[in-house]
């Protein structure tokens, strides 16, 4: 089995291929925030992720993590100042939705499955994450 750093490389090179060389990858960096992923782009990265990798993703569940792709003409235009506050960077922090880190990527790579836990944001990783960001709340 590959070292994590191994792994780490190869999914650095995976996200580059889906969003360029411009924007900042590190460990903690997520897809949905950081990395403006959703809809359609991150049901493809991570269907390119699962398969390159070869990890079991039937426990992974998309909704909690990524908003969906888009809207209809009418929809866009009524809505319109609601789609720029969720879709702008300060909107996408404030969508209560469970990041999906790189460190996060790795790990399943590591172990050839997606954990169910992560999509309930019950899982070690997350809670880790949260302690870091100096965000937990006991």
């Amino acid at each position: 089995m590959p070292d994590r750093d191994a792994i780490l490389a190869e999914v650095v090179k995976l996200l580059r291929g889906f969003v360029g060389p411009r924007k900042r990858i590190a460990i903690d960096t997520t897809l949905f925030v950081d990395l403006g992923f959703y809809g359609d782009d991150a049901g493809a990265f991570l269907g390119e992720f699962s398969r390159r990798f070869h990890v079991d993703m039937s426990m992974f569940c998309f909704d909690p993590h990524f908003l969906p792709e888009g809207y209809s003409c009418l929809e866009t235009i009524m809505i319109l100042p609601a789609i720029w506050r969720r879709y702008s960077a300060s909107g996408r922090k404030n969508a209560n939705l469970i990041p999906i880190t790189v460190r996060q990527l790795v790990e399943a790579a590591s172990i050839g499955r997606w954990p169910a836990e992560w999509s309930r944001g019950t899982g070690k990783t997350d809670e880790g994450l949260k302690e870091a960001k100096g965000d937990s709340r006991e």
